[in-house]
């Protein structure tokens, strides 16, 4: 079932089959992802703003799934994203639904915003043992998933290092 969404997920271009077991890969030059150590499909990303200055968390979370008639009437969720024992964002914002991922369940692509990159500091002192938790219930079904830190601070420092602003359209 695991190996089914995978696959599913790597035609919809959420993760590349060859890297699945590693924990934060490069997913693109701003972008780095790892998946949740769960049963069911969810993926973190950490994307580096346009600007550089900040870092921006992203979830994908399997659902159960939506009928029109359940569609939230919000895009703010209630949940806890969380690091070691300290909560990082009790709301997320629902960017998008994609229906009928595998069947029975849909995606939902949240944003908890984004924090600048003195994160990092706090991050590297948790340690490579630490995770990441998510908890939430949304529209009946809960969410419950972790990442390991592991090898995030090296990855997310290189990130900040290789980022390069987006300017167009900047005027000076």
């Amino acid at each position: 079932m695991r190996a089914q969404k995978l696959i599913a997920a790597a035609l919809m271009g959420l993760v590349n089959p060859a890297i699945a077991s590693e924990h934060w890969v490069l997913n693109s030059p701003d972008v780095l992802v790892s998946d949740a150590n769960s049963a069911v499909f969810s993926r973190l990303e950490i994307n580096a703003t346009q600007d550089c200055k900040a870092v921006e968390f992203r979830l994908w979370a399997e659902i159960p799934t939506i009928h029109l008639t359940d569609e939230p009437n919000t895009d703010m969720l209630e949940l806890a994203f969380a690091a070691s024992d300290t909560i990082l964002a009790s709301q997320g914002r629902l960017i998008q639904i994609y229906e009928e991922f595998v069947p029975n369940t849909d995606i939902a692509h949240i944003t908890l915003g984004a924090v600048n990159w003195d994160i990092l500091e706090y991050i590297e002192r948790l340690g490579e043992n630490s995770m990441f938790t998510l908890s939430a219930h949304f529209l009946g079904g809960d969410i419950k998933n972790v990442w390991e830190i592991s090898d995030l601070p090296i990855k997310l420092n290189q990130l900040r290092l290789d980022c390069k602003p987006d300017i167009s359209g900047t005027l000076t």
